[in-house]
């Protein structure tokens, strides 16, 4: 897997990656940095985003910002004396369901949702129905430092919990997530506040009760008007109701757009108890319905595709609603008819894909089950009883190690070099190589890829020519357990020769004749052919000529001329080619035949 890697440590991006940024405008010393304005400051690398309330947002890195922008054709440049007065307000989040991200101590890759969450991404089958075949190329390595920016959320089980494109959607700019966020802030702080005041009343009206006096209806509308105070900075909304008798509880009711985790495209409208409006505020919901649903609901959700995933001591059980619902199980190991006891487990938030973990079941038995699911408006549907069986006994724990093969390494030039091996089963990769053999070596450099997979490679770079390099690989399932291989090597190529681009130089020639033959002779400073051409007649003019060759790389020539007349004049010249096809030849001469 190719790892993108992230070119800067520090809060502030590579000069070199922002030197194309041509187009970037000045910021008159008088103008106003407006909020969502991208700004790079005059004579530093550092990149902020301009938010509310006189606040500066950093950009940890450039993967950052491309979550967010297409380019860096927005940015504008500001002089250091306009910027200083704004505040760090912290650093900017990935955007989320844009990107991948991980960190190099942990081989779990993580999918970014909204407010700060991210989300273990648990098989690679899942990233691709995610994110593509290619999802590996959108993988992030996050430095520990910033990895502290977001929190960890519950891990993704299957494709129908996260949505990439809805959370782009629902978050379209930095300033919708730092407001998000701020508001949830605010208002956690303000029920608290809240919860606060009414422990004091609670121990006030203890003490009066022992008096025989009691201010109930005095205390409630108190923390009522409280809460409603609290919410204000959600926006318009429902109001809290006061001075409510109603010991149910079913008047104290709040309106509020419920948003599930990870899946932002199905947020719906509920109504929920005032008590519970701080853990929804956390959880991000916002006050009142949401945009375009109303109460008029009266149809229960459709149930289908249930599925039965059956372990030794646990069972996995999932279904689909045509619509944002609750999800339960209710089984028992009868009939549940005639069951003598029945159990169940519940999940009250609402959703389209369920999945019901049954826990703490007998090996080899089988159980009787339904499912219920609820919409927001409590329109309640129930399926038909099935059953499953559980498997024989617990599956067993992985505490083997990968098994390593087909290691090979090819130095692609002078410079780099490709290492590729296999493993029997999904795991990480690691190449450790240096110049020495690697328990004595005083350096060693490592390289890594991304993911977990069966078929690695990792592109070394940055060699030395004409060296050998020693190395190892590493590789960890995903239980941790470590397969190492022994030591190998590899030598890097040569740097090649300079191009021969300089003809033999033809020295010595001389000319023994005979009455049929003559031997020809020459010398040059370099290994080359040996080539005479002659005729009776100038070479110049002649109508036909004569050769004899030797394509023997030499720098003694000899070659004797054959079928000659005797007592005859014939011209003559010499002709050698070094091994680079550079040729050489002599000036044209005459010898005489003998009679």
């Amino acid at each position: 897997m190719k790892r993108i890697s992230i070119a800067f440590m520090t809060l502030a991006l590579a000069a070199s990656t922002l030197a194309p940024l041509g187009g970037v405008q000045p910021v008159l010393a008088q103008s106003k940095l407006n909020e969502g304005t991208v700004v790079k400051v005059k004579g530093s690398t550092s990149l902020y985003y301009i938010g509310s309330a006189g606040k500066r947002y950093v950009f940890p890195n450039e993967q950052t910002f491309l979550s967010w922008y297409d380019d860096f054709s927005g940015v504008v440049e500001a002089n250091p004396q306009d910027v200083a007065p704004l505040l760090i307000g912290g650093n900017v989040r990935y955007k989320p369901g844009a990107l991948l991200i991980k960190i190099e101590s942990d081989p779990k890759v993580y999918a970014v949702s909204s407010n700060g969450v991210i989300r273990w991404v648990k098989t690679e089958t899942l990233a691709k129905q995610l994110y593509g075949d290619k999802w590996n190329l959108l993988v992030d390595d996050v430095p520990v430092a910033f990895f502290a920016n977001y929190n960890v959320g519950t891990a993704i089980e299957s494709a129908a919990e996260f949505d990439p494109e809805g959370e782009e959607t629902v978050t379209l700019t930095i300033s919708d997530s730092f407001r998000a966020r701020i508001v949830a802030k605010q208002v956690s702080k303000n029920l608290e506040e809240c919860e606060k005041a009414e422990n004091q009343l609670a121990k006030i009206q203890k003490r009066l009760r022992k008096r025989g006096l009691s201010i109930e209806s005095v205390v409630d509308g108190f923390i009522q008007r409280c809460v409603a105070s609290a919410i204000l900075p959600l926006g318009p909304g429902q109001p809290v109701p006061v001075n409510d008798d109603d010991d149910d509880d079913d008047g104290k009711k709040v309106t509020i757009c419920h948003i599930p985790p990870g899946n932002a495209s199905a947020k719906t409208t509920i109504s929920i108890g005032w008590a519970a409006l701080k853990a929804h505020v956390k959880h991000g919901d916002t006050l009142g319905a949401c945009s375009g649903q109303t109460h008029g609901d009266t149809t229960a959700p459709v149930i289908s595709a249930i599925v039965a995933t059956p372990h030794a001591t646990s069972t996995d059980i999932g279904w689909t609603t045509n619509e944002p619902a609750t999800s339960k199980v209710v089984y028992a190991s009868q009939a549940l008819a005639t069951a003598s006891s029945t159990f169940a487990v519940a999940n009250g938030s609402l959703v389209t894909a369920h999945a019901v973990m049954l826990p703490n079941l007998t090996p080899s038995t089988t159980y009787y089950f339904r499912v219920e699911s609820s919409d927001a408006n409590g329109n309640a549907a129930t399926s038909t009883e099935q059953t499953f069986t559980t498997t024989a006994g617990p599956a067993p724990v992985d505490t083997t190690a990968p098994i390593i093969s087909q290691l090979s390494a090819t130095s692609t030039n002078q410079t780099t070099a490709s290492v590729t091996w296999q493993t029997n089963e999904s795991a990480t990769g690691k190449v450790t190589y240096a110049t020495q053999p690697l328990n004595t070596a005083s350096t060693t450099q490592t390289a890594t890829h991304a993911g977990l997979l069966t078929s690695h490679a990792v592109n070394l770079s940055g060699l030395t020519a004409s060296t050998t390099y020693y190395f190892r690989v590493e590789s960890a399932d995903g239980s941790g357990n470590t397969a190492t291989s022994s030591e190998m090597t590899f030598t890097t190529k040569p740097v090649p020769p300079p191009v021969d681009t300089t003809a033999p130089i033809i020295s010595g020639l001389t000319v023994t004749p005979h009455a049929t033959t003559t031997l020809v002779a020459w010398t040059t400073n370099e290994a080359s052919t040996s080539k005479a051409t002659f005729a009776t007649q100038t070479l110049v003019t002649a109508t036909s000529t004569q050769s004899a060759f030797d394509a023997t790389l030499t720098t003694s020539h000899s070659l004797t001329l054959q079928n000659l007349a005797t007592s005859t004049l014939y011209f003559f010249l010499v002709v050698s080619a070094d091994a680079s096809g550079n040729t050489a030849t002599s000036t044209e001469t005459t010898f005489m035949t003998l009679p």
